[in-house]
């Protein structure tokens, strides 16, 4: 029942802002010498401050931690909902994970809490595959090649594009924290590519990660809203 709440309530949210971008468009359509009006992309945009991030709005549900049981269905309800706007749409037109350009991402990531294995499941149900993910400096050619591989290949059966940006940093290890010098990328830590083994996880050398996933974006607040009324309509 919260789902389908959250989707009516989302969906009002959008369409008045989509509304009006499409409106503006077409009247610089109309006003123009030559200038067509393609449509918009409805795709939502990361949020580098914390109390905009996906995180929050996803938490006002009220169905638990962000990352657990239930946090893959609402980020296909929110694709869902972008993907059916009543206007002309262009792009991607879904929900983003990028690691480094939101706060929520970026600080879980910085806690162990985000596997890239959880960004690449969710990829079938947002927007795009792996985004702006750091990766140890060590990290192989073989290594990379074998992740694009697993983006290229759920692209290929899922018949959609799927993105792979991933960042060696140089000289940080799984774990270290890495900032970015570009101002709209946030704080974040370097994400193995390669799952614990069971040794490993045993002797405490690694710790096994959560799994954790989400994005934030410009319009987290409208999101936050339409759950919030979502939660309590139940």
């Amino acid at each position: 029942a919260v789902l389908r709440a959250a989707s009516h309530e989302l969906e009002k949210e959008f369409a008045l802002l989509v509304g009006q971008l499409d409106a503006l468009g077409e009247r610089i359509e109309a006003l123009s010498d030559g200038v067509v009006f393609a449509g918009t992309d409805s795709s939502v945009a990361s949020a580098s401050r914390a109390d905009e991030s996906l995180v929050l709005a996803f938490e006002s549900l009220g169905l638990g931690a962000f990352g657990g049981a239930g946090t893959t269905a609402v980020c296909a309800l929110v694709t869902s909902v972008l993907k059916r706007l009543p206007f002309r749409l262009v792009g991607y037109c879904g929900l983003m994970l990028p690691q480094t350009e939101d706060a929520g991402l970026g600080a879980l990531a910085a806690r162990g809490g985000l596997p890239i294995s959880a960004l690449l499941l969710n990829s079938a149900v947002c927007g795009t595959g792996i985004d702006t993910v750091v990766v140890p400096g060590a990290t192989s050619a073989e290594q990379l090649a074998a992740l694009y591989c697993d983006v290229g290949s759920m692209a290929t059966r899922l018949r959609k594009p799927l993105s792979a940006r991933v960042w060696p940093a140089v000289g940080a290890r799984e774990g270290d924290p890495v900032r970015l010098s570009c101002p709209f990328f946030v704080g974040s830590a370097a994400l193995p590519l390669d799952p614990p083994t069971g040794a490993e996880v045993a002797r405490g050398r690694r710790r096994s990660p959560l799994l954790c996933f989400g994005a934030g974006f410009a319009l987290a607040a409208a999101l936050a809203a339409a759950f919030a009324r979502a939660r309590t309509a139940r």
